[in-house]
């Protein structure tokens, strides 16, 4: 059985890691999806919370954050 040779480049996804560590940028994750395309998740583009939701509208009070 032979192998199938990556469909992406190594060196492409360490240039893009590290272009983005280069320019001080935090990164959540890479991803490389089904079709190669390398996906880079940036810091910050974090799901909000229900009680973050809450806390920042005014509706949920300190005691019950603990």
């Amino acid at each position: 059985m032979s192998r199938v040779g990556a469909r992406f480049s190594q060196v492409a996804l360490k240039r893009a890691l590290r272009s983005v560590s280069d320019a001080g940028i935090p990164l959540d994750r890479a991803e490389i999806d089904p079709d190669a395309k390398i996906v880079l998740v940036f810091g910050g583009q974090q799901q909000q919370t229900v009680e973050d939701r809450r806390w920042e509208e005014g509706t949920l009070d300190a005691e019950d954050a603990l």
